[in-house]
């Protein structure tokens, strides 16, 4: 063909060119959120593994943008929101997701009514903002049989969601009410997503969250991982989601003590993922400017106003304090959320034990992902004591790279390698090198 027999081919040519660059964009993301058979998430086909941050005022109002990037390059790729204005349709609404949309971020949005009433209002808030790209889950309301919700109700507001948007799922957090199963099951029916929030730090004093754990449960910070693994029982073919503790209950009384060690953050972060954990949240809020009682800054508000300037100057301090290391968490995590968001390989290593006093075989807990460079092997020692293994992984070898150390380890004749574990260890082992810790 040539311009001057067919020009109008070439013009239609320049207007499709034109129409791609001034609609590329939303062409590209579609932003449709699907589940895949392995309960993956997948946004536009492409796996997605949520790492998300609850109560990011300062960031979300922040008009700059630059406090959400700040949140994105930390690790994180999801932000709660909630909508308190009295006009969820203007253009304050619109300019926020933009600039979560804009950092890289998705959210999970509680809208008006929290999928429970004022349905007029939600329906008009779901029409405008459905095909957001920031969109990635509609959340329920908070613990619904903690806070004495309707089953009902709840059911009643997903089926319109459903109708509504069928392609962004709805999230429901609960807490794991062990003697309620019954209960737990049913309201897993009125949402897509199921998560389970708890708290186990300080372990010196589970207050209610630990005087209901019964007999033959871990007592400790592995807790995180089995509760994850009997949650997916509760939503059988529904993605199991995390809530992990980055807040102190009662800063005042317990001090650092109350916020959970980079060490036990990240044995929580890896254990959930290998028993089946498909997106981790953080309970947990950054920035503080004011007080608030929904992450305990303080608990409770004094009435003397001295008093209550300094409760909130001092957990503003430790707040800051624990950040500053709990970035270094998150980080992590969200390094490795392409490899969270792989296939399993479809093997398991064969694990021995040896001189490893109350250490139980099934305390070394691991899973196999399969990615675009190779296996990679999460392993997890969810116990109290030193735990001696040897692994048996050919697949590996005959050189393992231990992804968070620098150092490697070599297979013998076997396939075997031998490595020591720390109480709540964390390794991650891969055919080649990678990220350092």
């Amino acid at each position: 063909m040539s311009h001057r027999i067919y020009p109008t081919y070439w013009r239609g040519c320049r207007l499709a060119l034109l129409l791609v660059a001034v609609f590329g964009c939303r062409a590209a993301r579609a932003n449709k959120v699907t589940i895949r058979d392995d309960r993956t998430f997948l946004i536009d086909a492409q796996p997605f593994f949520p790492v998300g941050l609850y109560y990011p005022e300062e960031e979300l109002a922040d008009e700059t943008g630059a406090l959400l990037k700040d949140l994105r390059s930390t690790g994180f790729n999801t932000v709660f929101f909630i909508d308190n204005s009295a006009d969820p349709l203007g253009p304050k609404t619109r300019a926020t997701l933009d600039r979560v949309a804009a950092a890289g971020l998705h959210t999970q949005w509680r809208p008006p009514g929290q999928l429970s009433w004022s349905f007029d209002v939600l329906k008009k808030t779901v029409t405008a903002y459905k095909d957001h790209p920031a969109m990635l889950f509609w959340e329920h309301g908070d613990e619904p049989m903690v806070n004495g919700g309707k089953f009902e109700e709840y059911l009643l507001g997903y089926k319109l969601m459903k109708e509504l948007d069928p392609d962004h799922p709805v999230l429901m957090v609960e807490y794991p009410f062990w003697t309620d199963e019954a209960r737990l099951k049913e309201f897993a029916t009125a949402c897509d997503v199921y998560a389970f929030d708890k708290y186990p730090i300080p372990l010196k004093r589970w207050f209610y969250q630990g005087a209901d754990i019964p007999n033959g449960w871990p007592h400790s910070i592995a807790i995180m991982g089995e509760l994850t693994a009997w949650w997916q029982t509760l939503a059988p073919g529904k993605p199991t989601l995390t809530v992990l503790q980055a807040w102190n209950r009662k800063p005042q009384e317990d001090g650092k003590a109350g916020y959970p060690t980079t060490r036990q953050s990240l044995f929580m972060a890896y254990q959930s993922v290998i028993r089946g954990a498909k997106g981790l949240l953080y309970y947990g809020k950054i920035r503080v400017t004011r007080p608030a009682p929904a992450v305990s800054i303080p608990p409770e508000v004094n009435a003397d106003p001295k008093i209550a300037e300094r409760d909130l100057r001092q957990a503003i301090e430790l707040n800051d304090w624990f950040w500053a290391d709990f970035n270094k968490v998150i980080k992590e995590v969200g390094g490795m959320t392409a490899v969270f968001a792989a296939r399993d390989a479809g093997w398991t290593p064969q694990i021995q034990l040896a001189d490893s006093p109350g250490v139980r075989l099934s305390d070394i807990q691991c899973r196999v992902k399969e990615t675009d460079t190779g296996p990679v092997l999460l392993l997890v020692n969810a116990s109290d004591h030193l735990a001696r293994i040897t692994v048996a992984a050919p697949k590996l070898g005959p050189t393992v790279h231990l992804w968070r150390e620098a150092r490697q380890l070599q297979e013998d004749a076997e396939g075997s390698f031998p490595d020591t574990l720390d109480p709540y260890a964390v390794r991650v082992y891969a055919t080649k090198a990678g990220p350092a810790n």
